[in-house]
């Protein structure tokens, strides 16, 4: 589970240009949101239950729902988070 997360979140921060402090901080500027809800969606994705995700990135367990459940509506508002999901998940080799 840790390389699960330090790759995810590596890949993300390569694709995003946001630090990873940035993502796991308190900001709510749209890239830094985008980036912690690229994560989220990944990890989730991944097979990590909402409350390990929530303990390795400081958020509560409702909003890791929260955001797993809006990913692909925030990707369908904002195209260029779906574009990077293709890549951050090509990088990373998943399906």
């Amino acid at each position: 589970m840790e390389e699960i997360f330090a790759r995810t979140i590596n890949a993300v921060c390569a694709e995003t240009g946001v630090s990873r402090e940035d993502i796991l901080s308190g900001k709510h500027d749209e890239s830094t949101v985008d980036a912690r809800y690229l994560l989220v969606h990944i990890l989730y994705r991944q097979g990590l239950y909402p409350s390990v995700i929530a303990s390795r990135t400081g958020l509560c367990r409702r909003t890791v729902n929260y955001a797993v459940a809006r990913f692909n509506d925030r990707a369908r508002d904002r195209r260029i988070l779906g574009i990077m999901l293709a890549r951050v998940t090509h990088n990373l080799g998943i399906i």
